[in-house]
């Protein structure tokens, strides 16, 4: 099976629901969107880098924000900004949702999630927008499995999101769920199908994991195209629901050249007796062996019809002499 890791960047909003969602969708769309008990994202909202920043140093405030949003920063704003930091967790602790193992295939995803608590200072990634174990570790965190619901939303092109379902995870902090599973909240909700957003994210403001749908529906694309193109799969179907597709005429082609092989073992059977004109007529309407097909059927009705009575031999009387 194909595996790869889905990242997307997605931008967060909440407005009206997206074409096909119904009134009772639209009211799942909020700003902020998460299982109650969840971690948080260690990304700050504006509400607190504001506080955090407010002791700083005006000289060092853009370093230190781009410090606490995983960025470099000179060595004094860096530490300015970690300072900042202690003093907001000593009077707000917080927990962090930390993703310690992910895999990511064509079906789901399986998540290895935990909580990170009692945090020396703030925890940042320069590498994603999801804190690893190393993060966690960094910033003097305790860490154990999260226990809990993880609520799964949906994120469209305009960065609206609707939440459409929620898992949980085990007490080793495992978590599953299917694409398919996905698709099916979003029918229940009114929101049209899965393949009308772009992204989805796993827990309170993607601390789970952020994943493009997108790229996930072209790489579906691309493995279907594979099993098409070794003789498995409907051609047709694909051309069909992958329309957009920079290779689906290679598809059409396939399907054409499929169509036209089953109308030749049709036709060898129609000539062999085995399958009647009239039923190889019904199953193909435009065909280059429509026409030879046409004057079987009328020779074979033409031989099927009974003979006039004034053509027919004349039989003799039993008391003829």
């Amino acid at each position: 099976m194909l595996r790869t890791i889905l990242t997307a960047v997605v931008v967060i909003g909440a407005s009206a629901a997206p074409r096909g969602a119904s009134a009772s969708g639209a009211a799942h769309m909020t700003g902020r969107l998460g299982a109650p008990g969840e971690p948080r994202a260690f990304a700050p909202d504006a509400d607190e880098l504001a506080q955090m920043l407010a002791d700083v140093d005006p000289g060092c405030r853009s370093e230190a924000e781009r410090s606490l949003r995983g960025g470099r920063a000179r060595h004094a704003c860096a530490k300015a900004a970690m300072q900042a930091s202690r003093r907001r967790l000593r009077r707000t602790p917080q927990r962090f949702g930390v993703v310690l193992h992910r895999r990511v295939d064509l079906v789901g995803v399986r998540l290895v999630v935990a909580q990170a608590t009692g945090c020396r200072e703030w925890p940042t990634s320069s590498r994603s927008r999801i804190l690893a174990e190393f993060d966690a570790l960094a910033a003097g965190c305790r860490l154990r499995p999260y226990r809990g619901a993880l609520a799964l939303v949906v994120v469209g092109k305009d960065g609206r999101r609707a939440e459409t379902l929620r898992v949980h995870a085990d007490r080793e902090g495992v978590v599953r769920f299917r694409f398919a599973d996905v698709d099916r909240g979003v029918r229940v909700h009114g929101l049209g199908t899965l393949d009308d957003w772009t992204a989805l994210q796993a827990g309170h403001d993607g601390w789970a994991g952020r994943f493009d749908l997108v790229r996930l529906r072209g790489l579906l694309a691309d493995w279907h195209l594979g099993w098409v193109r070794r003789g498995r799969g409907s051609p047709a179907l694909f051309a069909l629901r992958h329309p957009e597709h920079p290779r689906s005429q290679v598809a059409i082609d396939l399907a054409v050249e499929a169509n036209l092989a089953r109308q030749q073992r049709d036709f060898v059977s129609v000539e062999r007796g085995v399958l009647p004109p009239a039923t190889f007529l019904d199953r193909y309407v435009w065909s280059p062996m429509r026409h030879s097909v046409e004057s079987m059927l009328a020779e074979l009705r033409k031989g099927s019809t009974p003979a006039p009575v004034s053509a027919r031999t004349p039989q003799s009387s039993a008391s003829s002499p």
